[in-house]
């Protein structure tokens, strides 16, 4: 599903949300709620997200954990839980041709409208980003799915991000978490277990799995070849034994 982000009238969503563009042109995701947080847009070449871009670098923990310093390093990924698209960006900056999948209309809107406004800036780092991620609006199991049954294009790397519930009631998400919970449910065992197989079973060489630094495994079985720790967060990396026909 390609869903032109001009048509997000057409969207559903759910109460005291609303789709509009602001001043910027930026299509935004407004939460009138009270005590809500401000509108959530996706902008790669300014605010914080541009500065990070801008700062990007093959030793930072993600392009270590997908294997850019390794002795075959990746030709191709898939974002499976793309959300905002700033770790697919991010990624495909530094080469990578990235495809990136979002489920939900809405969040896939504001992905495209990013993308589509970061290509028409003019800028060199809006036109690397644009000329290597592809955005799709598709569930990611079942994507996998008709990956492995049709056994097509094998990404080098299968990159998860799953969202999960925050267990501290008294803490506030960030912007960017209270809106994708509204929309989204985060998955359950079972989905994440499914999702955790088919990656496996999909990508040529790993699968790499964003987490809370002190969260357990996505799966109990099989562990993490190893892992990268930062701060607040970790990359545990599932090297793939089995050889893929490329």
């Amino acid at each position: 599903m390609n869903l032109a982000p001009e048509t997000f009238e057409s969207l559903s969503l759910p109460a005291g949300f609303s789709l509009a563009r602001d001043k910027q042109g930026r299509l935004c995701l407004i939460d009138s709620r009270k005590g809500a947080a401000g509108p959530l847009y996706v902008d790669f070449l300014a605010g914080a997200s541009g500065w990070r871009l801008r700062d990007l670098s093959r030793n930072d923990l993600l392009p270590r954990a997908v294997g850019f310093k390794s002795a075959r390093p990746p030709r191709t990924l898939l974002d499976a839980t793309a959300g905002l698209g700033h770790d697919a960006a991010s990624l495909a900056l530094l080469g990578l041709d990235v495809t990136a999948l979002e489920v939900s209309p809405v969040v896939f809107a504001l992905l495209q409208d990013g993308l589509a406004r970061a290509r028409a800036s003019g800028q060199e780092l809006g036109r690397r980003i644009a000329e290597r991620l592809t955005p799709l609006c598709a569930d990611a199991r079942s994507f996998l799915r008709l990956s492995a049954a049709e056994c097509g294009s094998i990404p080098d790397v299968v990159y998860l991000d799953p969202m999960f519930p925050d267990k501290r009631k008294a803490a506030r998400s960030r912007k960017e978490m209270q809106h994708l919970q509204a929309l989204l449910p985060p998955p359950n065992a079972a989905e994440l277990s499914e999702l955790m197989k088919l990656a496996l079973a999909v990508a040529a060489q790993r699968v790499v799995v964003k987490r809370p630094l002190h969260a357990p495994e996505i799966v109990d079985n099989p562990p993490p070849s190893h892992s990268h720790r930062g701060k607040s967060v970790r990359f545990d990396v599932y090297l793939v034994t089995s050889a893929h026909p490329r």
